[in-house]
Formats: C-alpha cells, sequence, structure tokens
C-alpha cells in the first residue's frame, strides 16, 4: 500500500501498534473492525 504502519492506522482510527499486531498475526481483525474500514 506504500504507507506506514502510523499513516494506516491515523486514517482507519487505530493505533500503529494493532497494526503491527494484525500483521504479524498475533491478533485478528474482528469484523466489527473490518466494517468500520469499508465504509470509508
Amino acid at each position: 500500500m506504500g504507507m506506514t504502519q502510523y499513516q494506516f492506522g491515523k486514517i482507519h482510527g487505530v493505533t500503529a501498534s494493532a497494526v503491527k499486531r494484525w500483521e504479524s498475526g498475533k491478533v485478528r481483525v474482528t469484523k466489527g473492525t473490518w466494517e468500520k474500514f469499508t465504509k470509508k
């Protein structure tokens, strides 16, 4: 996507650490979060 975890988080209202945990597979993105992303 060409952006940092911080930039992605800021756009979508989440922290960079949350994005990092999703990318590493330590935490799964919830259905509600995915729905929030698709509404933007």
